[in-house]
């Protein structure tokens, strides 16, 4: 990379991260009807319904959990995140808690990068460097979004057309 490019990635290396915590919960049934639940005033943000999302034909039920701003989660031991997961989504959906078979529960302390003024400053200039590195991710600016799936994607689309036009390829 030039002096330039490492001058503007600078701020980027000592950027504060916030924790996500997941999890992988086995119901013993087919219990729960639609693909996503979104949660007000619970630890757990969303829900996954992975097996109609996928098609998948089985007896069971496999949902992805999502804690986002997950700071307090992400140092909470993961027997006790798994007990409140499940009284959680039992209280949401009105099932005994031996309904849920199974929890894998994932921390991912460094899932999603802080928004600070500085980062912002920094990611403006790094569209391109040296004409052969591209970037996305939710971290980088898509409009309003915040660092979100939705402007990863955005970002992710963005990337991919720079990438095809400095090919030749019109897109």
């Amino acid at each position: 990379l030039s002096r330039r490019a490492k001058q503007n990635l600078a701020p980027l290396l000592d950027e504060k991260f916030s924790p996500i915590v997941s999890a992988w919960v086995r119901l013993s049934g087919k219990i729960l009807k639609e693909k996503y639940y979104s949660f007000i005033g619970t630890n757990i943000q969303w829900a996954f319904n992975l097996t109609d999302i996928f098609g998948l034909e089985e007896a069971s039920q496999t949902l992805s959990i999502v804690i986002s701003g997950a700071e307090e989660a992400a140092l909470t031991p993961k027997e006790k995140l798994s007990e409140i997961i499940r009284s959680e989504l039992a209280s949401a959906f009105g099932f005994k808690k031996e309904v849920v078979e199974k929890i894998v529960v994932v921390k991912s302390r460094k899932a999603t990068a802080t928004a600070e003024p500085r980062y912002a400053r920094a990611i403006r200039k790094i569209k391109l460097i040296d004409g052969r590195l591209f970037y996305a991710g939710d971290w980088l600016l898509s409009g309003n979004l915040p660092a979100t799936l939705e402007s990863a994607a955005i970002s992710g689309k963005r990337a991919a057309l720079a990438i095809a036009r400095s090919a030749g390829i019109n897109v």
